[in-house]
C-alpha cells in the first residue's frame, strides 16, 4: 500500500489556515462526503499543499511532529493489537488463566504507553502551534501569494449562504 500523500496545506479546517494533513486525499473524501453541500465547491478549491518555503522554525516543528505522531501511530496500534490479543484470551480464560492474566497486564502496559506517547505528541504539538503562530506575518504573506482567496477573513472560510429550498 502506498504511503499517503502529506504535508503542510492550506485550510485543512474551515478555522484553520496552516496545518499538517496526514493523508491529502482521504481528507479530500471527507469534504465530499461529510461536508455540508453549500461548503464542498469553496473548501475542496480553497485545500492545497503549501507549495512554497514556510519558515524553517515550522518545518523542523513540522518534521518532528510528523516523526512523533508516526510514532505514536505504531505504539496505538500495539495497544490495539494487545486489547485483540487479551480478548482472545480472556476467552479462553478456562483453559489457561496465567495465558489471560499475562495478556491483560501486556494490553494495560500498553494502554500506559500509548498514553504516555499521546502526551508527547500533544506536546511537540504545541510547539508547531506556537512556531506557527509565531511565524503568522510570514505565513499569511506566503498564503496571500499561493492561494489569495477571498473567503478567509482570518480567522475562517466565509462560506457561501446555503440555498433555501
Amino acid at each position: 500500500m502506498a504511503e499517503p500523500k502529506q504535508g503542510f496545506c492550506w485550510h485543512v479546517h474551515h478555522n484553520v489556515l496552516l496545518e499538517w494533513c496526514w493523508d491529502i486525499d482521504y481528507r479530500a473524501g471527507v469534504i465530499k462526503d461529510r461536508k455540508p453541500p453549500h461548503e464542498v465547491a469553496t473548501r475542496l478549491h480553497l485545500f492545497r499543499p503549501v507549495t512554497g518555503r514556510l519558515p524553517d522554525a515550522v518545518l523542523q516543528a513540522g518534521t518532528a511532529y510528523e516523526k512523533t505522531r508516526r510514532a505514536f501511530a505504531e505504539v496505538w496500534m500495539g495497544r490495539i493489537n494487545a486489547g485483540i490479543a487479551y480478548a482472545k484470551a480472556n476467552d479462553a480464560k478456562a483453559n489457561d488463566a496465567k495465558v489471560a492474566d499475562d495478556a491483560k497486564a501486556a494490553s494495560e502496559k500498553a494502554r500506559a504507553s500509548c498514553g504516555e506517547a499521546e502526551r508527547v505528541c500533544n506536546k511537540v504539538g504545541a510547539v508547531l502551534d506556537g512556531a506557527i503562530l509565531n511565524h503568522r506575518a510570514e505565513i499569511e504573506a506566503l498564503h496571500a501569494k499561493e492561494c489569495g482567496c477571498k473567503e478567509w477573513n482570518g480567522t475562517e472560510i466565509v462560506f457561501p449562504k446555503a440555498q433555501e429550498k
